[in-house]
């Protein structure tokens, strides 16, 4: 049971933006490459990738055999798709402006590529995105996509999948999400056989609630909350991580201001 803070509107990986929904939408679905415990790049969907035409082509090979939550395929399709609505303005995808200069082209039912418009070295960090279900959101219209149950009862191909969702208090936005572990996962099945996200509005709620062994595992957190669990509770276990990215300024310097 572990506490993430921020409102749960979606759990649709392209337009998730707080952290609470990025949590569930990571766990329900599966991106062409994903981040290892160390912080580096593996392949999860994709069984390889290869870049081609002087940087400005990748080509992605997906891994065979894998299946949605519900049991269909998991295919190249599905890909194309889903980086089509991406890229749809209709949709609204936090995601939008990074890909609108971006071609896929599906190769194979188990190959894409896609087509850059400059050379970018970093453009493999960008196919950690959520693959969708076309079978399931194919016929929908792309305006409609943010008003669509599959938002809060999605279906994905990542390690859990989606079993119900809890609302505790409506007015707080406290609620949890259920999860079980995906046996069919291409990454093998998960060690975890169930999960409960409980969200919470703030950091605050959330230490309290850990306080309260009400979850047993907590993010978002500030230093000092942190400091406060480990004194108070002394079975807790501190996790460290360094953070990968980063805000950053380029200024010119090449002309005037006015």
């Amino acid at each position: 049971a572990e506490g993430v803070s921020g409102k749960l509107e979606t759990m649709n990986p392209i337009l998730v933006r707080t952290p609470a929904e990025q949590s569930a939408s990571r766990l329900i679905f599966s991106g062409l490459l994903s981040y290892d415990e160390t912080g580096h790049l593996r392949g999860e969907l994709a069984k390889s990738w290869r870049v081609e035409n002087l940087g400005l082509r990748y080509v992605v090979e997906l891994q065979p055999g894998v299946t949605w939550h519900d049991g269909k395929p998991l295919t190249a399709d599905d890909v194309v798709f889903t980086v089509g609505l991406i890229k749809n303005q209709l949709v609204r995808s936090p995601l939008q402006p990074s890909w609108s200069q971006i071609k896929v082209v599906k190769l194979s039912s188990t190959s894409v590529a896609f087509d850059l418009a400059r050379i970018y070295a970093a453009f493999p960090h960008a196919l950690t995105f959520g693959v969708l279900p076309r079978h399931i959101l194919g016929s929908l219209p792309p305006e409609k996509l943010r008003e669509s149950d599959f938002n809060r009862q999605p279906i994905g191909s990542g390690p859990f999948r989606f079993d119900h969702l809890q609302v505790i208090n409506p007015d707080e936005g406290r609620l949890i999400v259920y999860l079980t572990g995906n046996p069919t996962y291409v990454r093998g099945q998960p060690r975890l056989e169930r999960m409960q996200l409980h969200v919470f509005q703030d950091s605050s709620r959330i230490e309290k609630s850990f306080l309260a062994s009400e979850i047993n595992a907590a993010t978002d957190l500030t230093s000092d909350q942190v400091n406060t669990i480990a004194t108070t509770r002394q079975d807790a276990l501190v996790y460290r991580t360094t953070l990968l990215d980063g805000m950053y300024a380029f200024m010119r310097n090449d002309t005037t201001l006015f």
